[in-house]
C-alpha cells in the first residue's frame, strides 16, 4: 500500500479519533492525504477487555474489537472507525467491509439490535461501505432482521472504495522479464485465495514446459471455512512448489514495499478467491500495471473486469458469496475454477499482447476510481459537516 505524499497543511490539523491504527484503518482512511485532519488512537474500556480476553483465551473477540465507548472523556471532536460500533457521546462514523455490527455469530439478533439502534441514532453521522457488495450485505441484514431501522441507516450509508496510489505511473516503466510471463498471488490463507487450484494449473503448464513463473506471497494455513482445506492440501502444495524450484517461488511473508517491488517485476496478478470481502491486493497489482485474474466473488467484479483483467465466473449466490457449503459444492467450485483458470492462462501465453493492453487499462482504472486525493476530499466533506453541526 502506498499513498501520495501529503501536501503541507496551511492550518493546524484537526485531530480526529479512532480505536485502532491497524491495516484496515490505514488502508481506508488514516493514511489518506488529508489537508485538515489527522488521526489519533484512543483507548477505552473495550480495548482493555480485549487485551484481557486475548491473554486468557489466546484469541481475539470480535465484540470487544469492534465496540467503543469512551463515555465522552476523550478530547477528539469526532471518531472514525472500521467495523466498529460506538456507544460513546461524541459524533462518529464507521467504515465497514461486510455488515454491521461485526460482532461474530455468538451475538444474537436481539442483542445486536443495540448496535443497530446506535447506527440509526443521531450520534452516528455516516456509514461507509467499501463496496456495493458490502452495502448489499447490510441491506440484506436489515431487510431480514431490522426493517424498522432501514430508512435511518440507508440515509447515512454511502459507498467509498478504498484508495490506492499508483505504484508505476505508466506501463513502460515496469521491469519485466522477456523470457517468462510472471504471475504473482498475494494474500493470507493461500487456499481461500484459490492457491490450491493455481498450483494445480501451474503444475499442468510447467509439465508442458510453458515459459511461466509464479510467485506466491502467503502462508500454507489450512482448515478455512470456505475451502475446508486439509493437511493433504498443504502436502500437495508443498510437493508442487518443490517440483519447480526455478519457476515457483513462495514467500511466507514480505513487507509491503517488497510486495510492490515484486508486482513491478510481474506481468499478471492472481486473486482467484473463494472468499474475500474486498481484495486489496487486486488494487496494488493494478496500480503496478499488472492486470489481474480474479473470480466474481463479492466485490471482485466491482474492481476488475474484462477490459482491465480476467474474471472467472464461479457459482455464487445473489450477494456474490461463493456457493461452497457442501462437499459437492466445494468440488464443483474447485473443478470449475481449475479448468477456467487453465484456459485463461493458456490464452494469455498464446496471445501475450493482451497483457500490456490490460495492464494500461488497470492503471487507468486505479486513477479513475481509487485516487487517494479524491477519497480524502470526500471524507473531509463528511468531517466538515460533522464539525459544522457540532459547533
Amino acid at each position: 500500500m502506498t499513498f501520495q505524499k501529503r501536501e503541507k497543511a496551511v492550518l493546524p490539523h484537526i485531530v480526529a479519533g479512532t480505536n485502532s491504527l491497524g491495516y484496515p484503518q490505514r488502508r481506508n482512511f488514516v493514511s489518506l492525504p488529508f489537508k485538515k485532519y489527522r488521526f489519533k488512537k484512543y483507548y477505552d474500556l473495550y480495548s482493555v477487555m480485549e487485551r484481557v480476553y486475548y491473554r486468557l483465551s489466546h484469541r481475539s473477540s470480535y465484540y470487544f474489537l469492534n465496540t467503543f465507548n469512551d463515555f465522552g472523556l476523550q478530547s477528539a471532536p469526532f471518531f472514525h472507525f472500521f467495523n466498529t460500533i460506538s456507544f460513546g457521546k461524541k459524533p462518529w462514523l464507521t467504515t465497514f467491509e461486510t455488515d454491521l455490527p461485526r460482532w461474530g455469530d455468538f451475538v444474537s439478533v436481539k442483542k445486536a439490535e443495540r448496535a443497530i439502534r446506535a447506527l440509526a441514532g443521531s450520534d452516528c453521522k455516516a456509514i461507509i461501505a467499501i463496496s456495493e457488495s458490502t452495502a448489499a450485505h447490510q441491506r440484506a441484514r436489515m431487510d431480514k432482521y431490522y426493517s424498522s431501522y432501514k430508512d435511518a441507516l440507508y440515509s447515512k450509508m454511502q459507498i467509498l472504495h478504498p484508495p490506492q496510489a499508483l505504484c508505476v505511473k505508466e506501463y513502460g516503466l515496469k521491469k519485466l522479464d522477456s523470457d517468462y510471463i510472471t504471475f504473482t498471488l498475494v494474500g493470507n490463507e493461500l487456499f481461500t485465495k484459490g492457491g490450491r487450484e493455481v498450483l494445480r494449473v501451474f503444475d499442468r503448464l510447467l509439465e508442458k514446459k510453458m515459459s511461466v513463473k509464479l510467485h506466491i506471497v502467503s502462508g500454507f494455513e489450512y482448515g478455512d471455512y470456505a475451502t475446508k482445506s486439509t493437511v493433504d492440501d498443504v502436502t500437495e502444495a508443498v510437493r508442487i512448489t518443490a517440483k519447480y524450484p526455478e519457476n515457483i517461488f513462495r514467500h511466507s511473508q514480505l513487507p509491503n514495499v517488497k510486495v510492490l517491488e515484486l508486482l513491478n517485476l510481474s506481468h499478471i496478478g492472481i486473486l482467484t478467491s473463494w472468499a474475500d470481502t474486498y481484495g486489496y491486493s487486486v488494487l496494488e497489482a493494478q496500480a503496478s500495471g499488472c492486470p489481474v485474474i480474479t473470480t466474481n466473488v463479492r466485490a471482485l467484479p466491482e474492481i476488475n473486469d474484462a477490459d482491465a483483467g480476467w474474471v472467472i465466473p464461479v457459482p455464487v449466490n445473489s450477494l456474490g458469496d461463493a456457493l461452497c457449503i457442501t462437499p459437492e459444492e466445494r468440488k464443483k467450485f474447485s473443478d470449475l475454477l481449475t479448468e477456467q483458470l487453465y484456459i485463461v492462462i493458456k490464452d494469455i501465453i498464446d496471445n501475450p499482447a493482451q497483457i500490456e493492453t490490460k495492464g494500461k487499462k488497470s492503471i487507468e482504472r486505479i486513477v479513475k476510481f481509487h485516487n487517494p486525493e479524491d477519497c480524502a476530499e470526500r471524507l473531509e466533506k463528511i468531517y466538515d459537516l460533522i464539525l459544522a453541526v457540532g459547533s
